[in-house]
């Protein structure tokens, strides 16, 4: 399971990527997160909620640090 947890990670990772360091719920649903999961990830502190359904890995720098 935990191979599968790194796909996850990895597919997450290069959506947000591509697109501002951004990430919809249901983009990270498709990445292979299940959605009961998306609140765990913000308290653990991996993800930051930017807005309602809108996340940001933690490992990116805030968009503000990069202007």
């Amino acid at each position: 399971m935990q191979n599968g947890r790194r796909e996850a990670a990895k597919r997450l990772y290069e959506i947000a990527e591509g697109q501002p360091r951004f990430f919809t719920a249901k983009q990270a649903k498709a990445a292979g997160f299940a959605e009961n999961t998306h609140p765990y990830h913000v308290h653990a502190g991996n993800w930051i909620r930017e807005h309602r359904g809108i996340y940001r890995l933690a490992s990116f720098r805030e968009a503000s640090a990069l202007t």
